[in-house]
């Protein structure tokens, strides 16, 4: 059953006017990996586009320096976008964050993957070395997939005791990658994705996504999906919210939000 219009999506709605997309988050007092992702991977598509990309804001001093922090100006300015976000200062927080990252390779992929086994092995040996697995899955099948960039990004929140890490593109959507399974909307290829299928259609692929969950799950935490005017937010193995988005997210996006020992 869908319920209300999904506040990420309208949080990432982009609007395109004459050769130029820009996206609003003036009004935004927090960023979470999820938002730098998405920001990141609606940049990419408009450029890919050959259109003109403009970021507003953040207004809020601490918001525009964190996102700073966390490479989004850098990610802007190789996509030749418009944004005003501060200098970023060089600081060493590799065991806390993730700065936003283009998958190119392995490489960036197992950057997240690592700090996710570090940041769990201590409370579950077992669900680590799945996550890790799985999450490398996830991201060298972003790009294949998608037919566009993937982007990553993770950040404990020590405030929170949880871990957040978000994968998204601006590529396919979840709709045309599961075509083969004919899924009749983007709800349903959400559920699709979660339950085991791939866009091959074969035995045997398409595991990460469901993997993911279970030990995300085991460690009590959640996964969120949006693609297209969909979104999904998996709480447990058996409750699930779908909601529709106010704003369509052409792509596909991932966050995770995992607990940590405080």
């Amino acid at each position: 059953m869908v319920s209300a219009p999904d506040p990420l999506l309208g949080q990432l709605r982009a609007r395109r006017r004459d050769g130029t997309v820009s996206m609003d988050i003036r009004q935004l007092r927090f960023l979470t990996p999820a938002h730098l992702v998405g920001i990141a991977a609606k940049a990419h598509r408009a450029r890919h586009s050959e259109l003109h990309f403009v970021l507003h804001g953040p207004d809020d001093d601490d918001v525009a320096r964190y996102a700073a922090r966390m490479r989004l100006g850098e990610i802007l300015d190789s996509l030749q976008a418009d944004h005003r976000l501060p200098s970023r200062r060089a600081r060493d927080r590799r065991g806390h964050l993730l700065e936003i990252i283009q998958i190119n390779s392995e490489a960036e992929v197992e950057a997240l993957a690592t700090l996710v086994y570090e940041k769990v092995n201590g409370t579950s040996p077992v669900r680590a070395e799945a996550l890790h697995k799985s999450l490398g899955e996830i991201g060298m099948n972003v790009a294949e997939h998608a037919a566009a960039a993937g982007f990553l990004a993770a950040q404990t929140m020590p405030n929170l005791a949880e871990l957040r890490l978000a994968v998204g593109d601006g590529g396919r959507g979840l709709l045309a990658t599961l075509e083969p399974w004919s899924p009749t909307d983007d709800g349903e290829a959400i559920e699709l994705a979660l339950s085991n299928a791939s866009r091959f259609a074969r035995p045997g692929r398409g595991r990460g996504l469901p993997t993911t969950l279970d030990a995300i799950h085991g460690l009590r935490g959640s996964v969120y999906i949006a693609t297209g005017n969909a979104a999904v937010h998996a709480v447990s193995p058996t409750k699930r919210r779908r909601r529709e988005g106010s704003a369509r997210f052409r792509g596909t996006l991932v966050e995770a939000r995992i607990p940590l020992p405080h």
